[in-house]
């Protein structure tokens, strides 16, 4: 990120003015402040006034308009104060978002900043001026004006347009906006403060905290809340009786940076009472960790010294305590919060079922009153096959959405629906549903596309008691899994062989027993190959062409190289008299596999202990795809009794073409 060109002009006060232009590809930051746009006015004003806005109407004008920093009647702070910085600013754009491309324009504005001792009249305290210019490669401009020195002094800052030209079209000048504002940062003595007319409303889910003020410029508190724990056990069968020690150091604390006087919060340690309190916090010295800038506690319970006895759900008059009853206490459920910036807090619920499997997940936003929603099943082998995408319900509150997902309407989508041997490669399609509903027509936002009775990925699993993945779907109907479906996503495993290893990793390579290749084939049908060792970790990656990847990656100069490896482990069955050896192998492409399979009299004697003279024998060569469950049978080779010390009784070699996969 480039910085943005800066000239500062030194002025009388020892203040300094600063010019930024604002190219597309540049940026500058800036102190945060609060915006709110306000219409254009001449006349006089006693009330805080924190913004002006002009239009292109309004420049070519070049009316004067006012700022006022503060409420001439304003009531006396209950705690100290002093300002920290202060800035007036002037902003030349074309809004947020820049949508002209290069369309050639060219605006400039001449403004002088006057600040005055009074609200009407006065003397001139503070003055700057300067030219503002953008155009299609600076469509910004930005000058500032530091009056730190003078803040207690200036009552008001008046824009005086002195000039405004503009060149372009006429689409480009309506969206022409010039923003002078002020900013503030106060260094806060909250000391001696104490919060009061503390409430809860909503006392079930979520929960609703409520104070005063206590200080104009007071911007952060401190809030905890503590769930009470019986410690009587007269009341051990009754959770609408407690009585408990109060210990605030188990309490939930909750740093509010905004200057809201109000918050809510999900409760997530049961069904019975709570108490609480509320701080504020100064910004003399460097936040809420110096006990400097910590304002007294609201009426509340002492530490390790009150006894708090609740009989009935009233709240008490000398300190704070209300009956919460938890959400969804019939069901297993996890809770996670986490905070952000300006007390912006995420909440998730995960719920399960009696495995403690997590069957539906939601996440809340108290902003905008939205719950995210979605839902997992799982196949008749306990596996996680099927991952709904997140739909937003109209929701406040955390509960369990039992229609979230249904087969038809008032039938609830089921594992019967897609892992029945009748419907495993054609699966039922969810046609109602909270879910459904949102990822299809019926939704008055045209910007969610339609699911088309498939708003889920699914998940096949191979058969081998590995639990490893074999197919995946995307969303809707042209992704979802069939029999013969290539817009999924395949994963195919196999062996290594030391040739292959060495090709790509030298002569220091691993063993081939201790690294398998794990080959993936997207829904647009480009293979990736991973070598994978045992440890799980990825220790190479390849793109690789295969015949049926529809032309999507150019192909480097590649030269083929045969591979030659010997299969030698050989597995006795005692059950059936027989021995047998496998090989795990995976392709990218159809290939020409030559197999030479040689056996002598000697080697029946030496595995067989002698039983050659009167046994006959069976040779058989197989080869099992995995992919679709089928085997293939290559060879099968009859070979009767036979004289031990004769000589070679099977020497064959034949060639099969090897199937993609």
């Amino acid at each position: 990120m480039q910085k943005a060109r800066v000239k500062e002009v030194l002025l009388a006060y020892q203040a300094g003015i600063i010019k930024a232009w604002l190219s597309k590809k540049e940026s500058i930051v800036i102190l945060s402040f609060f915006l709110l746009l306000c219409n254009i006015t001449l006349q006089a004003s006693t009330e805080k006034k924190s913004t002006l806005s002009y239009d292109h109407t309004a420049l070519t004008t070049g009316a004067d308009s006012t700022l006022v920093l503060r409420d001439s009647l304003s009531a006396s702070s209950l705690c100290s104060d002093s300002v920290k910085t202060a800035y007036v600013y002037a902003e030349l754009s074309l809004g947020n978002i820049y949508a002209f491309g290069d369309e050639d324009f060219n605006t400039q504005v001449t403004l002088n900043l006057k600040g005055y001792d009074q609200y009407t009249g006065g003397n001139l305290i503070q003055s700057g001026a300067d030219t503002l210019a953008i155009d299609e490669q600076n469509p910004k401009a930005i000058f500032r004006l530091p009056f730190t020195e003078n803040h207690d002094t200036i009552q008001r800052w008046v824009c005086d347009i002195t000039s405004y030209t503009s060149t372009g079209s006429t689409v480009v000048q309506d969206s022409i906006r010039l923003k002078v504002y002020y900013s503030e940062d106060f260094a806060v003595d909250a000391s001696g403060i104490t919060i009061n007319n503390l409430s809860v409303t909503n006392a079930n889910n979520p929960v609703v905290f409520t104070w005063n003020k206590g200080c104009e410029q007071v911007e952060q508190y401190q809030l905890e809340v503590l769930r009470l724990y019986n410690t009587d056990t007269l009341y051990d069968d009754d959770s609408s009786k407690v009585k408990a020690t109060v210990d605030w150091d188990q309490a939930l604390r909750v740093n509010i940076y905004n200057g809201d006087t109000s918050v809510a919060l999900t409760l997530a340690e049961g069904t019975g009472y709570y108490t609480w309190r509320v701080r504020a916090i100064g910004s003399l010295v460097s936040g809420p960790g110096e006990f400097k800038e910590w304002g007294d506690w609201s009426n509340s319970a002492i530490q390790n010294d009150t006894i708090v006895e609740a009989t009935s759900t009233s709240t008490y008059s000398d300190i704070v305590v209300f009956f919460y009853e938890v959400f969804n206490d019939d069901k297993n459920w996890i809770y996670n919060r986490a905070f952000g910036e300006d007390i912006q807090i995420s909440e998730q619920v995960n719920f399960a079922n009696g495995l403690q499997q997590t069957t539906q997940s939601q996440t809340l936003s108290h902003a905008n009153e939205k719950l995210l929603l979605s839902k997992q099943l799982y196949d008749y082998e306990g596996r996680q096959a099927l991952n709904t995408l997140p739909a937003a319900y109209d929701a406040t509150a955390f509960g369990y959405v039992n229609q979230a997902l249904q087969a038809t309407f008032g039938t609830l989508y089921h594992t019967t629906h897609f892992d029945e041997d009748a419907n495993y490669n054609n699966i039922t399609d969810a046609d109602y549903g909270i879910i459904t509903t949102y990822y299809s027509d019926n939704n008055s936002d045209l910007t969610i596309p339609n699911a088309e009775g498939y708003p889920f990925t699914r998940t096949l699993f191979y058969s081998d008691g590995t639990g490893r993945v074999k197919e995946t779907s995307g969303v809707g109907s042209t992704h979802r899994i069939t029999s013969n479906n290539a817009r999924t996503t395949k994963v195919l495993y196999g062996g290594v062989s030391d040739a292959e290893l060495v090709r790509l990793f030298g002569d220091e390579s691993p063993k081939r027993n201790s690294v398998y290749q794990e080959v993936t084939i997207d829904p647009n049908k480009t293979t990736t190959i991973k070598y994978i060792n045992k440890a799980g970790k990825t220790i190479a990656t390849i793109l690789a062409k295969n015949g049926e990847d529809e032309g999507l990656l150019d192909v480097i100069d590649t030269r083929l190289v045969n591979i030659y490896d010997t299969v030698t482990t050989n597995t006795r069955n005692k059950a059936n008299l027989s021995l047998y050896a496998a090989y795990p192998m995976v392709g990218t492409d159809s290939t020409d596999i030559t197999i030479s399979y040689e056996l002598t009299a000697p080697e029946i004697e030496q595995l067989c202990a002698s039983y050659c003279k009167t046994c006959d024998y069976t040779i058989q060569i197989k080869a099992y795809d995995k992919a679709v469950d089928t085997t293939y049978i290559w060879l099968d080779y009859y070979l009767g009794p036979i004289n031990c010390g004769s000589t070679s009784q099977l020497d064959t070699t034949f060639t099969k073409t090897f199937p993609l996969g």
